[in-house]
């Protein structure tokens, strides 16, 4: 009984001796200050000999690491390590999924570097070709952070011929990018094809939306070198489009994909569609 009591009071004084300890530790140090570290990780052949068959613990545990050491935001040069800890994770692991997006989303969102996001995803696809999300997320990241649509049409592509992909979104996706490239003439014959050959309402309109703008694009174009050629001579905006058929700048006056007139200010010399779709800022 005696011994009981004595194990716990000495159980209630080193708690206490602890928790002064850790206040005293608290008061007089900063841990938080901004600092700069040296991190060493064992090779992933190393960490695979020594973890036995407990590969997938191991992983587990340095991911759960790399989670909370991300999130040490006064460690200044914690991404200088960020390619090596989701490379070595993902060597002990490659089929975990979580692993490579979670160190894409890091290093796409927070280190801002899309193509070192997109080599951790494109060696997760990989590791895992039935993973159609992986590709998936590094066209994403393109067509999203970079606007390289090119890359990301190729990476969409990718993705659609995955087998149980959702092909028809992410043929959508790719072909939207072929828009948003620039190459208005390829997209048009792209997404002409798509409104023939549409199998559901959905599709249809989404085609038609499409070709709505890329119409209004191409007619812009010739629209606004017509009124740059008229202010030259006349030093003032036509008053209507008309004006620009009539005095030969414009060989017919532009229509937009459902056979209406574009909206055009005689004060401002901007023209604008009937309906407002607009993918493009600087339109």
């Amino acid at each position: 009984m005696k011994n009981k009591k004595l194990l716990t009071v000495l159980i209630i004084l080193f708690l206490g001796i602890t928790a002064l300890f850790q206040h005293y530790l608290d008061i007089n140090k900063n841990f938080h200050k901004e600092k700069d570290i040296f991190l060493a990780l064992p090779k992933s052949t190393t960490l695979k000999i020594i973890s036995l068959n407990y590969r997938n613990f191991v992983a587990d545990m340095i991911c759960l690491w790399a989670i909370q050491f991300y999130g040490k935001r006064h460690i200044n040069n914690r991404y200088n390590f960020l390619e090596m800890v989701f490379n070595l994770i993902t060597d002990i692991n490659p089929h975990y999924i979580s692993f490579y997006k979670l160190g894409s989303w890091i290093m796409a969102l927070e280190r801002r570097d899309i193509p070192m996001a997109t080599k951790l995803l494109e060696k997760g696809f990989k590791n895992n070709p039935k993973e159609w999300i992986l590709i998936f997320d590094a066209g994403f990241y393109y067509y999203k952070y970079i606007k390289d649509y090119q890359t990301a049409k190729k990476y969409f592509e990718t993705a659609a011929n995955v087998k149980n992909a959702p092909k028809r979104e992410i043929m959508n996706l790719a072909n939207h990018s072929t828009y948003m490239s620039g190459n208005l003439e390829q997209a048009w014959k792209v997404w002409e094809n798509i409104e023939k050959t549409a199998k559901n309402k959905m599709t249809k309109n989404t085609a038609f939306l499409h070709l709505y703008q890329i119409k209004f694009e191409m007619d812009l174009k010739k629209i606004k070198n017509a009124i740059t050629e008229y202010k030259k001579k006349f030093l003032k905006n036509p008053k209507n489009l008309d004006e620009l058929v009539q005095k030969k700048y414009l060989s017919q006056k532009p229509k937009d994909y459902k056979g209406d007139d574009y909206l055009y200010s005689q004060k401002t010399g901007k023209i604008k569609p009937i309906l407002g779709v607009r993918w493009k800022k600087s339109l």
